[in-house]
């Protein structure tokens, strides 16, 4: 089976990516307020996102929470008319 060129490169980007990811984890405390190196700036990146992320995600579910709600007392409301 031939490999092309382009899947290799590909294939050594993902490899590299988890490599670079693995030595940061690795490390025993990245100083997010000061990072120095560009893993580092990468990694509190990340980790800002993230954060961000799970904030927006409880952020979407409080307010799908208090829709239902809101359509629930709408639907009784109306079938008790």
């Amino acid at each position: 089976m031939r490999v092309s060129a382009k899947a290799l490169h590909l294939l050594a980007a993902m490899a590299l990516a988890v490599l670079i990811s693995s030595q940061v984890r690795a490390q025993t405390a990245v100083n997010c307020s000061n990072p120095v190196s560009q893993l580092e700036m990468t990694y509190c990146a990340e980790q800002d996102w993230l954060e961000a992320d799970a904030a927006f995600a409880d952020h979407i579910n409080n307010t799908v929470t208090r829709a239902n709600r809101a359509l629930g007392v709408m639907i009784r409301t109306l079938q008790s008319c």
